[in-house]
């Protein structure tokens, strides 16, 4: 499933689902909320592909991000997230994963740097701690990121 420029809510419909917030070959939306909602069974969330990372340019202010979980009729969000789910981002390049609160952040760089100046917040899994997502992050050709430094707060994956 994808979806169009602007915000969107994708939500998974049967088992295998993968959700993408905006279309391929440089569809790609600017300031874009979208939200990526999973169905029964795995699902993949998609935060980018062999052409780009998905979500950059809103800098640490979540104007340009994709949120990993299910929105709430009554406001706010609930995790979605489960054993199994991947998470597909662009290999080459560093990825930041930080708890916050309940949730976890993944932060992005458009160079392959492990400098904390990359901040650049790509994506909320609502309700998912490091450990949840953390075997679960993959590149576009399904191969699992490592995990290349730690520094007590985030884990710097490289994909």
């Amino acid at each position: 499933m994808i979806g169009g420029s602007g915000d969107d809510v994708l939500v998974g419909v049967g088992a295998g689902s993968q959700t993408a917030g905006f279309g391929p070959f440089g569809a790609k939306g600017i300031q874009e909320r979208d939200v990526l909602t999973g169905g029964a069974g795995n699902d993949r969330f998609i935060l980018g592909d062999n052409n780009e990372i998905y979500y950059l340019g809103g800098g640490a202010t979540f104007a340009d991000i994709a949120i990993i979980g299910t929105e709430k009729p009554t406001g706010g969000y609930t995790g979605d997230f489960g054993a199994g789910d991947i998470i597909q981002v662009q290999k080459g390049f560093v990825y930041r994963i930080e708890q916050s609160g309940t949730n976890t952040l993944i932060y992005g760089t458009n160079s392959a740097s492990t400098s904390a100046s990359f901040i650049d917040t790509m994506a909320v899994v609502v309700d998912a701690t490091i450990a949840d997502i953390g075997n679960s992050l993959q590149d576009q050709n399904g191969a699992s990121l490592q995990l290349i430094g730690n520094d007590g707060v985030s884990n710097l994956w490289f994909a």
